[in-house]
């Protein structure tokens, strides 16, 4: 085993660990398992990367971002360290030459979408000499974790079948009960919890209490001065009237949600990084795997839902260790707009037994249609964020999976295979579903003038050869489309839904609701956020946020006696209070 010391400075640059990094490191590299729950940007990547080089063989590590993954392996080459990912937007070719330089152990880590731990790809891996598993976004697994993933239920089964690696479980944002939930579905009880991190010594914590949103529009200037700067908001409508308070206000601001075209988002976040663009307005859907150090403020124009959100955005500031601002806009219909957020998250088990019973009407399987047409299903209450809502129900209950819209992706799924060899061009379209290793019962989208490529084919060859090849009966094929579908699975048993659990979800957003108003308390935000995440306050104060500041000037202020006129004032509105 090469020594780690040597290891983290030759192969990835650094002088050495990070506090907190060897000790996991070093119990990694000796084949334990751990769960290490690290802020971003605090170091997580390497927790797993050096031992996996100190392992030899080959790494496996779970990423549920596309983007990320390429990110990653990019770093991990300019280093010189052979990395490689699978994912959903390889050609057929290109998975089959990355495919079989794994199985030939040319690669010492491998990053591979969740989505992918198929049967066969697990067969597959027994064929490759796994000696660790690291799981990134281990929040994921976890019903209770802020963003619960169905793909990584299954990660659990899939470590049982790799033969049980050293595994690694990381994430930024876990609670002790998310933490819990890791350890057990993983089955890593004997491993070890390593919280590292989360007092952030260079961050300013500031909770501003307003009593009107034009309130806010009249603050944000000051504060994202000079930048760079992120403002977040809870929607896109309050991202337009934040950058339009900046523009008016003579800050060069970029706007980014989900509601702009792909190129526009990419556009302000390439402005952002560059340095061209000094502070960005946006929903949480900006942020994911930037690495901007030199972030200098942090302005939440409506508070978050829940802690973890909070933590994870307002750890994008400072990272290049000078101190930093992070500050919170409260206004009281903040909750409100969380309130709605969690009903509309956590439908009733009636309306969702609705949206099975409309599906199954449909008579097909998958089902494409939009959000809008499957909110037809509902109540006149219903919308379309309930739709989808009902729809993560029957996901996260095994009996459904999202087909993402998109004109260039078709979907397919394997009925049988061929008893003989397929001539002509059914055949090279053939070749293509065993390259990627589909066995009867798997499905896939699958990018269609990507595959017409590999098979070198037209897209309208393409096309014909899935129509002869559903005509045998091999194969079930729904054309590109841009409307979005599901898939079915279980159509003949009854649906069962676990009602019980379906209250406690919703109990518990609740919960993390009012954990998150609780942050805009009287008391140290440093030390709350700490001990929120299960990690030992290292002090009772820290003398640095709002909360500290404002009580040491009251220890050193002599207050008043009310006078009678404001007493008069107060029992006034106290009884208007009571009678609302």
């Amino acid at each position: 085993m090469d020594d780690l010391d040597t290891l983290v400075r030759d192969r990835f640059g650094f002088p050495g660990f990070r506090p907190g990094q060897h000790e996991i490191v070093a119990h990694m590299a000796a084949g334990g398992d751990a769960l290490v729950v690290m802020p971003t940007g605090a170091g997580k990547s390497l927790c797993y990367q050096v031992p996996a080089l100190a392992r030899g063989g080959t790494a496996i590590v779970v990423s549920p971002l596309i983007a990320l993954m390429k990110d990653q392996v990019d770093g991990l080459h300019e280093l010189g360290i052979k990395a490689t990912f699978l994912n959903s937007s390889l050609s057929a070719a290109e998975y089959r030459v990355r495919s079989a330089a794994l199985q030939n152990g040319e690669y010492e880590l491998a990053y591979v979408a969740p989505e992918r731990f198929t049967p066969a790809f697990l067969d597959f891996l027994k064929r490759v000499d796994v000696r660790l598993l690291a799981i990134d976004e281990a929040h994921c697994l976890s019903q209770w974790g802020h963003d619960f993933r169905p793909d990584y239920l299954r990660l659990g089964h899939v470590r049982q079948a790799m033969g049980l690696p050293p595994t690694i479980a990381l994430t930024a944002t876990a609670t002790p009960e998310v933490q819990k939930d890791i350890v057990a579905t993983l089955r890593i009880e004997k491993g070890r919890t390593f919280i590292r991190g989360f007092d952030r010594e260079n961050l300013v914590l500031e909770v501003l209490e307003v009593g009107a949103q034009v309130e806010k529009d009249a603050l944000l200037a000051d504060l994202v001065t000079p930048g760079p700067a992120l403002v977040y908001c809870a929607t896109r409508k309050n991202v337009e009237r934040a950058t339009d308070a900046l523009r008016k206000a003579g800050v060069r601001t970029g706007m980014y949600h989900a509601g702009l075209a792909q190129d526009d988002r990419s556009r302000v976040q390439d402005d952002f990084m560059d340095g061209k663009l000094p502070v960005v307005v946006a929903t949480n859907a900006f942020g994911m795997g930037i690495d901007k150090r030199d972030i200098r403020a942090i302005v939440h124009y409506d508070m978050p839902g829940t802690v973890e959100a909070y933590y994870q955005e307002i750890g994008r500031a400072g990272r290049d260790g000078r101190m930093s601002r992070a500050v919170l806009l409260h206004h009281g219909i903040d909750r409100r707009i969380h309130e709605f957020f969690i009903d509309g998250a956590h439908p009733p088990a009636e309306w969702v037994h609705k949206m099975w019973a409309w599906l199954l009407s449909r008579g097909d399987n998958p089902v494409f249609a939009k959000v809008e047409d499957m909110a037809a299903a509902l109540p006149p209450e219903g919308a379309d964020r309930a739709a989808s809502a009902c729809l993560s129900v029957l996901i996260r209950e095994g009996r459904a999976r999202r087909i993402a819209p998109n004109d260039r992706s078709a979907w397919l799924k394997i009925e049988k295979r061929p008893l003989a060899p397929i001539p002509g061009n059914a055949g090279a379209v053939w070749k293509l579903v065993d390259d990627r290793q589909l066995e009867p019962g798997d499905s896939l989208d699958f990018h269609v003038d990507r595959w017409a490529a590999d098979a070198s084919l037209t897209r309208e060859q393409l096309t014909a050869s899935l129509a002869r090849l559903e005509e045998r009966g091999l194969l079930r094929y729904r054309p590109a489309d841009r409307v979005g579908g599901v898939e079915l699975f279980d159509l003949g048993a009854p649906l069962k839904l676990d009602e019980t659990a379906m209250r406690a979800r919703r109990a518990k957003a609740y919960a993390k609701l009012d954990k998150m108003e609780g942050y805009t308390g009287p008391s140290c935000r440093r030390r709350y956020v700490v001990a929120y995440f299960g990690e030992v306050p290292p002090f009772e104060a820290c003398g640095t946020c709002d909360a500290c500041r404002m009580g040491d000037a009251l220890e050193h202020e002599v207050i008043r006696p009310i006078t009678p006129d404001e007493a008069t004032v107060v029992l006034k509105i106290l009884s208007c209070v009571a009678r609302m």
